[in-house]
């Protein structure tokens, strides 16, 4: 046994480490340390990695695959639904055919960086829809593969631990969203020091064009290196200088970086930010929306107790901290500075992809959990009774965190289904989408199509010949905004041409008009959680619905809007009273979304 594993090691580690694993060998309590050597345990944790990555690019194919040899109703869901509001920009792009969604509108609703990506990727497809969804797939793996090469450059973040972060927050890194530049932009801010503030500076201005809230980065991690300007014999006073002297240069840097974004889009857009952001933050009071927070809060458990468990394990350790210890807790308190801005700001719940903070952070803690693991298991002298019991526990935790990943990665894989099964398709809002679209417009002459929520997919494969607005104005124009301000809404579609109206709702409203006919109410748009402002009434009698769908608890309308009668008061003091109660209108279209309890619904949440 002796000899194999002598022949094994040699074979594997080379003549450095195979001597100190043999000797430990012969020494009974040193054995597990032995079998647990770092060098021994680092080669694992990376062909582990390595093969995780061949798989989870093994499937990306396999989509890719899919996409090109089955209809967009088989594989549709591959990517998550908002990541077609980029495609559609970046189609047009493309063609040169401007800014926009869709025709008519032009908008600015999009992160910059993630849209200039995929507008390369749209001219290389020159219209086609379907290799452009092909082709941000695999634009997806390849920045997966650029991260695993910067990662072998620097002994910060664990190979293992950044397939396991893939695998837990799928929404942020693997359908299609733009925060899966953020693990690029933060793996090259590691490779700078405290003293080179232009190469942070370039970076933390890479950081806010991949996603503008990604710059709450900035301040957090500028704080942090001041423990890194200690001078050897300089006073606290020196020590100050010399930091803040490198901050305010590496935060000039990064202003004069951003600002020609901003000028720019005020100069072709009429507004400095995304309309998208802007439309989120109308009519919402400050500070209203702090449910956020507790969302936030809940999204953070995994990564705080992780850190919280490092902190002590080294204490038990009594060794040097890791440097992803660290990274770990400056990502919480990012998380929490974007917690508070969106609490502060914004009207909206919060998606998925908006716990980017809270993945880096799980990356971060997992690299120093996997350290102190092996550093625990490895050292000689610290394998006891209690450390042993400790390193079980830990174990125990991460085989939980790998079955939470193997969710992820059936996630994933879940794009690909078809692939084994022909004719797989899911019934939810992308595939009802495509449906409307094989169904209802297949057979209209070209016309105007307005639509708010889950509109991604169904605006991105509209005929070209066909135009789009959308309600919700994430998408949608400068104009479309300042409508909303004034509410003048529906007059602005009216403006524009809508014909037909697409809404999903659980619930509408209901009324009747003078001769006491039926009437149906839609709101729009209705995701507003604190919107005093912006949200309209419209109101169809029934022979208004030309199409309808049915799923999940969802009734879809396709509404001719031309068709539009004037609402009764009764039913606009409904709404008047929906908008001015935080959270009701959303809950009044979308009950089973509503907080289920009496602790949720005092908590404020709303998702």
């Amino acid at each position: 046994m002796t000899v194999d594993l002598f022949s094994f090691l040699h074979a594997k580690l080379g003549s450095d480490h195979h001597k100190a694993i043999l000797q430990a060998l012969h020494s009974k309590e040193n054995a597990v340390a032995a079998l647990i050597h770092p060098a021994l345990w680092t080669r694992i944790e990376t062909r582990l990695a390595q093969i995780s990555l061949a798989g989870l690019l093994l499937i990306q194919l396999l989509i890719i695959y899919v996409m090109g040899t089955q209809p967009p109703l088989q594989w549709v869901h591959a990517l998550y639904d908002d990541a077609y509001y980029y495609l559609g920009v970046a189609l047009h792009l493309g063609q040169g055919l401007g800014s926009q969604f869709h025709p008519p509108l032009q908008t600015n609703g999009y992160q910059p960086l993630w849209l200039l990506l995929l507008s390369g990727l749209g001219l290389l497809a020159q219209g086609d829809r379907t290799l452009l969804a092909q082709l941000a797939v695999a634009l997806t793996g390849l920045i997966w593969l650029a991260c695993a090469g910067l990662m072998r450059r620097q002994h910060v973040v664990s190979p293992l631990a950044f397939i396991l972060t893939l695998l837990l927050y799928p929404f942020v890194f693997c359908f299609g969203m733009e925060t899966v530049l953020l693990l690029p932009a933060i793996l090259l801010l590691l490779r700078t020091t405290p003293s080179q503030w232009g190469w942070r500076g370039a970076c933390f201005a890479l950081l806010f064009y991949s996603r503008l809230d990604a710059l709450a980065l900035a301040p957090v991690w500028t704080l942090a290196a001041w423990s890194s300007y200690a001078l050897p014999q300089g006073s606290r006073r020196q020590q100050l200088q010399a930091w803040w002297h490198d901050a305010w240069r590496c935060a000039s840097l990064t202003l004069a970086l951003i600002l020609p974004y901003l000028l720019l889009n005020q100069l072709w857009f009429g507004l400095p930010l995304p309309v998208s952001g802007v439309s989120k933050a109308l009519g919402a009071v400050r500070g209203e929306n702090m449910a956020v927070a507790v969302w936030y809060l809940s999204m953070a458990a995994l990564p705080l107790s992780m850190v919280l468990l490092n902190t002590y394990w080294r204490y038990r350790l009594q060794c040097a901290a890791h440097p992803a210890q660290r990274l770990g807790g400056l990502c919480l308190a990012t998380a929490a500075l974007c917690a508070l801005y969106y609490g502060l700001f914004s009207g909206w719940p919060v998606w998925d992809w908006y716990a980017w903070p809270l993945a880096l952070a799980t990356l971060f803690a997992l690299s120093a959990s996997l350290h102190y693991l092996a550093l625990n298991l490895a050292t000689g002298r610290n394998i006891n009774r209690g450390n042993v019991a400790w390193g079980m526990v830990i174990l125990c935790a991460l085989a939980l965190i790998v079955v939470s990943a193997l969710s992820g990665a059936r996630q994933i894989a879940y794009g690909a289904k078809a692939f084994f099964k022909p004719g797989f398709s899911e019934d939810w809002y992308p595939r009802q989408n495509l449906l409307l679209l094989q169904t209802f417009i297949a057979q209209q002459p070209p016309a105007v199509v307005a639509m708010g929520d889950r509109a991604g997919s169904l605006g991105y494969w509209l005929p070209s010949a066909w135009g789009f607005i959308h309600t919700e104005g994430l998408v949608a124009s400068t104009a479309y905004w300042q409508a909303l301000q004034a509410g003048q809404g529906p007059a602005f579609l009216a403006q524009h041409g809508v014909h037909w109206l697409v809404v999903d709702r659980e619930q509408y409203m209901h009324g009747v008009d003078a001769a006491g006919q039926p009437l149906l109410g839609v709101v729009e748009p209705i995701q507003g959680l604190s919107a005093r402002q912006g949200p309209y009434l419209l109101c169809f009698p029934p022979a208004a619905i030309g199409y309808q769908q049915t799923y999940q608890g969802q009734t879809r309308y396709v509404l001719d809007y031309h068709q539009r009668v004037s609402c009764p008061t009764t039913m606009e003091q409904d709404l008047t009273t929906l908008r001015q109660k935080y959270g009701a209108l959303r809950h009044f279209s979308l009950p089973s979304e509503a907080p289920a309890g009496w602790l949720n619904r005092w908590l404020g949440l709303v998702w």
